[in-house]
């Protein structure tokens, strides 16, 4: 102790090389500037070589994000066709699941906690209340509308 700002720089380029992850590097980062800190030496680790050697690792490191395709009609149409027509009352919920969800813009938690008494039938659509939900935020639950179609 105390590091210079090349060695630091050179340890960074040995994470990056093993591919750690980008919170390690800036684990690393903060660690040796606390220890430095704490003993009373310079920080190596607020040099220009060392930030800029600590960016490029976080940026060789990233992964590209991986979006999903967003479900279409013909696909709930094909899941209709394969399991629609089970005897399996598994199978059945699944694909009526994937259909509330769908028609109702409704995510995964929304669907899972609606209990038969937050169900109507009426004659034109099917009213569903949604007690809690991500975007509701006054906490007062809402009502979903699912028109009736052919």
């Amino acid at each position: 102790m105390p590091a210079s700002d090349y060695h630091v720089s050179l340890f960074i380029v040995y994470l990056m090389q093993n591919e750690c992850s980008a919170s390690k590097i800036d684990e690393v980062i903060y660690s040796v500037g606390f220890a430095h800190r704490i003993a009373g030496f310079v920080n190596p680790c607020s040099s220009g070589l060392v930030v800029q050697v600590a960016e490029a690792a976080k940026r060789q490191l990233s992964r590209p994000s991986n979006k999903k395709e967003p479900i279409t009609a013909e696909i709930l149409s094909k899941l209709v066709e394969k399991f629609g027509v089970s005897s399996n009352l598994y199978d059945i919920r699944i694909v009526t699941m994937c259909l509330i969800g769908y028609a109702g813009f409704m995510r995964f938690s929304e669907l899972v906690n609606i209990r038969s008494c937050d169900v109507q039938f009426h004659v034109t659509h099917v009213s569903i209340f949604i007690e809690k939900s991500k975007t509701d935020k006054y906490r007062k639950g809402s009502n979903v509308i699912i028109s009736k179609t052919k």
